[in-house]
């Protein structure tokens, strides 16, 4: 399933979340927002997660990934 018919995350753009809002009925502005809000809140989360695990090698992974992927959704809006 894509987004705004765009199927690979690192990909999507401004204009990929404004076709899933009008898709969903929602305005453009709406969907980026909580595009921002769950990009900027994402890794801190998942950070708390693995606060019990730190030593868990696939902790740091994870973190970078997700990190990265949130940083691109964010400068692509």
């Amino acid at each position: 399933m894509g987004i705004g018919g765009e199927k690979k995350f690192g990909l999507v753009t401004a204009t990929h979340w404004g076709k899933l809002a009008r898709q969903c009925r929602m305005s453009a502005d709406r969907v980026r927002a909580i595009v921002r809000e769950l990009a900027t809140d994402i890794p801190g989360a998942l950070e708390q997660a693995f606060e019990e695990h730190r030593t868990a090698a696939l902790r740091d992974r994870m973190l970078t990934r997700v990190g990265e992927h949130c940083a691109a959704a964010l400068a692509k809006l």
